[in-house]
């Protein structure tokens, strides 16, 4: 028997579809993950019925939307760009669609009491529509994020005969991945924006990329601390075990320099879980009390009879003020910081901006919500008690966010017209050392076009370094001077 052609040659110990079969045993694993962790969920779901942090429902599918988005190295889309990424793409909304449609019927009060206390926390009684709102949601992140990891791999693992068909065909072989990255990083350079190039991992003594071992050792990190967490009865950081583990799953199973791609969206998943009883505490306590003092001031400044109270209350005249804990600005500061991050990670602005746009969301979301209560009281004053609740209750819901990222927006445009970057292109050094040559006039007779003697024995290089002047007075012809006449009397 004759040997197969190299180019013809299959490994047969291999998958036939390496994209297909990490995607598949990376959803495999997030699916024990989300089993593993399924009762910390249950918990995780009450706090996302409360008004502290009912933001925290869509994190989840904004960190899944953020990876599908940094899919591909040589362009950042949520665009498909076939039919295969179609219909992924179609799969994870229809199972968003259908998780919504469950909660929704999950949310609907029940008519006969359940015989709880009045006082109880929302969701700790699980319904079956619960149960499949929840299940339908992880299914939708789990498909999202395989499909985004399918997606990639697809696109950098061509077939065997891929290279011995265009060879055949007399067509230039495909360009690599990493010749694509580094074009690509080529084109984002020329038009000002950042873009980071994905590299090759480099092989541990073992054989096993670094990487991969990286992956491995997160995955190890996020268990023992769980096991750890949970036996000293610690049950809100056991929660956020669940990043560092799920973070290595879909790291293992990506190509060199995926952590790039997925740092991102593991920095937004911490904002999914209610913050420790303590530290929740030790946060609203002193937000509550400068909520309350910011507010009297100002209302002093505009010139009404306003003091604090116990801290967290403001006396205006005949009315009282109270500054709770929904009120402090705890909720707002998650909220905006969630937003500025995935802003950050969506739009390619310099480093230094990104950092002073983060470090800004807490100031801002504080600021906001001091304007909330000074204008709450103004309006208990001049405009009656009833609008006043009804703006601070249910208007203030929507105006703070909206006031929020205009103020981003207006720090964002700020920032960029701070310094000024002079985008011209680079003249080189021996340009700028050549005198700039003047358009010559056409030669009307045929020993004007001849060069001179002295200018043709001389080199190119020495007439380029003489000046213009000196060497324009030595090409001009040389006339006969006249005697100077003399004067008559």
């Amino acid at each position: 028997m004759e040997p197969s052609p190299p180019g013809q040659a299959r490994d047969l110990t291999g998958p036939r579809n390496p994209a297909v079969h990490a995607a598949a045993w990376s959803a495999g694993l997030l699916c024990l993950l989300v089993w593993g962790y399924w009762a910390d969920f249950q918990d995780v779901a009450a706090a996302w019925q409360g008004p502290q942090y009912s933001h925290g429902l869509l994190i989840p599918a904004a960190a899944v939307l953020l990876i599908w988005y940094r899919r591909h190295v040589d362009v950042f889309s949520f665009a498909p760009r076939d039919q295969a990424e179609r219909w992924a793409a179609l799969v994870f909304v229809g199972l968003l669609i259908a998780a919504g449609l469950a909660f929704a019927i999950s949310a609907t009060p029940p008519a006969a009491s359940t015989g709880g206390e009045a006082g109880s926390l929302p969701g700790r009684t699980v319904s079956p529509a619960g149960t499949a709102a929840g299940l339908l949601y992880a299914a939708a992140l789990i498909w999202g994020t395989a499909a985004s990891l399918w997606a990639r791999l697809r696109t950098r693992q061509a077939p065997p005969s891929d290279a011995a068909t265009r060879a055949s065909a007399g067509m230039q072989p495909a360009p690599s991945a990493k010749t694509r990255a580094s074009s690509s990083a080529r084109d984002s350079a020329a038009a000002g924006r950042d873009f980071v190039a994905v590299e090759a991992a480099a092989a541990s003594p073992g054989g096993i990329p670094w990487e991969s071992r990286f992956a491995l050792g997160l995955i190890a990190l996020g268990l023992a601390l769980r096991l750890l967490f949970g036996y000293f009865g610690l049950d809100v950081p056991g929660m956020y075990t669940f990043v560092p583990a799920a973070t290595g799953v879909v790291w293992y199973f990506a190509e060199a320099g995926a952590w790039r791609r997925l740092l991102p969206a593991a920095a937004l998943l911490f904002f999914m879980f209610p913050l420790p009883f303590t530290v929740e505490q030790a946060v609203l306590g002193p937000l509550q009390t400068l909520a309350a003092k910011s507010g009297a001031y100002a209302l002093q400044t505009l010139g009404l009879e306003a003091s604090t109270e116990g801290g967290n209350f403001i006396r205006l005249g005949d009315f009282r003020l109270g500054v709770v804990e929904q009120c402090s600005g705890l909720r707002m500061a998650t909220v905006l910081a969630a937003l500025v991050l995935m802003y950050v990670f969506l739009v390619r602005i310099p480093l230094w901006q990104s950092i002073v746009l983060t470090a800004a969301a807490v100031p801002i979301a504080v600021a906001v919500n001091f304007l909330r209560i000074t204008v709450t009281g103004l309006l208990y004053v001049y405009a009656g008690r009833e609008l006043a609740e009804r703006v601070f209750h249910d208007w203030a819901g929507y105006l703070m966010p909206a006031a929020a990222i205009l103020l981003v927006a207006g720090l964002q445009w700020l920032l960029d017209r701070l310094f000024y970057v002079d985008l011209d292109p680079e003249v080189p050094l021996a340009e700028r050392r050549m005198p700039r040559s003047q358009p010559a006039s056409k030669p009307t007779s045929k020993s004007a076009s001849k060069p001179s003697p002295e200018t043709a024995s001389e080199p190119t290089s020495e007439r380029a370094s003489k000046p213009a002047s000196e060497t324009a007075s030595q090409s001009a012809p040389k006339t006969p001077s006249k005697p100077a006449s003399k004067p008559t009397t």
